[in-house]
């Protein structure tokens, strides 16, 4: 049965309604940046403009590239085992993708469980410890988890994946504690 077009109206009704209470919401916050911006005082013009990231540099250099090396390789870790994994195990095993990114769900949660118990030993046994330990066992073990990871079967994914989890969450849960720290 023909519509004549007007399912086709109805859409392009509502993608215009859409469009324009966003743009009416885009004014709006326009007319709320504009009352506070008119409300501010001005900037003395006899203040040193320096880049906040120079300065920084300048005067905390040492300590911000120990917070940049401190976080580069959970950083780093974290990406790999949790966006690129499903894909890698979805690719090069059996295993479907919408089963890895069920694990992949289970690794995060695993994350989340081990990493307040790690930042509470963190705190009663010192952070020094949580990190080398947290680094070292991800070092050590990261060959033989990805070996299990890779085997094509989802509950040796899951194993391997969920240690590798939980291991990143005792690195990392000391971190925040450790950077203020400095």
């Amino acid at each position: 049965e023909p519509d004549f077009g007007i399912a086709t109206f109805d859409r392009i009704e509502n993608l215009i309604k859409g469009f324009l209470s966003l743009f009416i919401s885009g004014i709006a916050v326009a007319v709320v940046g504009l009352i506070v911006r008119w409300n501010m005082d001005e900037t003395p013009a006899n203040i040193d403009r320096i880049s906040p990231v120079r300065l920084a540099f300048r005067q905390h250099g040492r300590e911000v590239l120990r917070v940049f090396a401190l976080n580069m390789a959970p950083a780093t870790t974290y990406y790999l085992l949790f966006v690129y994994t499903a894909t890698w195990v979805a690719e090069t095993t059996s295993i479907p993708r919408a089963t890895a990114l069920d694990i992949t769900t289970l690794s995060i949660l695993t994350f989340l469980f081990v990493a307040p118990i790690a930042a509470w030993a963190s705190d009663r046994y010192g952070r020094r410890w949580l990190l080398i330990a947290g680094m070292s066992a991800c070092l050590t073990l990261a060959w033989p988890l990805l070996w299990l990871m890779h085997q094509g079967q989802p509950s040796l994914l899951a194993i391997g994946q969920m240690t590798f989890a939980g291991l990143l969450a005792l690195y990392m849960a000391s971190i925040p504690a450790a950077m203020c720290e400095m």
